[in-house]
């Protein structure tokens, strides 16, 4: 029979962050070359008013929440990925300073 050549599988992360200061492009998912993150679920919880938004690279806008008010979130199971740009980012900024969690599970593959 022929050998049929297999690409390594996806590289499965999680990324979980509870800040309070307000966040400006941090980075969720550094840049790998030549691959892409998928992002598979966003989970986002706040104790005050703030909008959040992941973003690819520092402009790209990929999804946005507004939390309106304190115990307000979004749990978000993605059933087809967020794919990123290969070679870029994955980072996220909120409008202000107010406690929060934010949860992002995903996998990197070409």
């Amino acid at each position: 029979g022929t050998q049929f050549p297999h690409p390594p599988p996806p590289r499965i992360w999680h990324y979980s962050n509870p800040r309070s200061a307000t966040q400006t492009d941090t980075v969720i998912k550094a840049a790998v070359a030549s691959l892409s993150h998928y992002v598979a679920d966003i989970y986002f919880a706040a104790k005050g008013a703030v909008d959040v938004t992941i973003e690819e690279g520092t402009t790209t806008f990929k999804w946005r929440y507004y939390a309106s008010a304190a115990s307000d979130g979004a749990m978000t199971p993605l059933r087809v990925p967020i794919k990123l740009t290969a070679n870029t980012s994955l980072t996220y900024t909120t409008s202000g300073a107010v406690e929060h969690t934010i949860v992002v599970t995903g996998f990197t593959a070409p």
